[in-house]
């Protein structure tokens, strides 16, 4: 059997989506086994000679970060607009 990159991206990806589903119901008794498969493939890649592959994954990596980064910018405006709201309904309801 070959060992195909897209596989194991497909794989890597369906492991991340169990822990972090496993986590979300704080149900922590798999994780570690999951994540053990996951650190296997990582360092499969890892190890990889193929420098076209390692590209692709550096590629969506970066992608990745930079979705990140917009999602916690967005949080954090998020955030503090829920707070300045909060602030003035309860002036509000102290003023009543």
């Amino acid at each position: 059997m070959t060992w195909s990159y897209e596989d194991e991206l497909i794989r890597l990806e369906l492991l991340s989506t169990q822990i972090s589903d496993l986590v979300f119901v704080n149900n922590f008794n798999k994780i570690e086994e999951l994540d053990l498969e996951r650190r296997k493939i990582i360092n499969k890649i890892k190890n990889s000679k193929n420098f076209d592959f390692k590209n692709r994954v550096k590629l969506i990596i970066n992608n990745n970060n930079n979705m990140v980064d917009g999602i916690e910018i967005k949080m954090r405006d998020f955030t503090s607009k829920h707070y300045k709201l909060s602030k003035r309904l309860k002036f509000y309801s102290l003023s009543n």
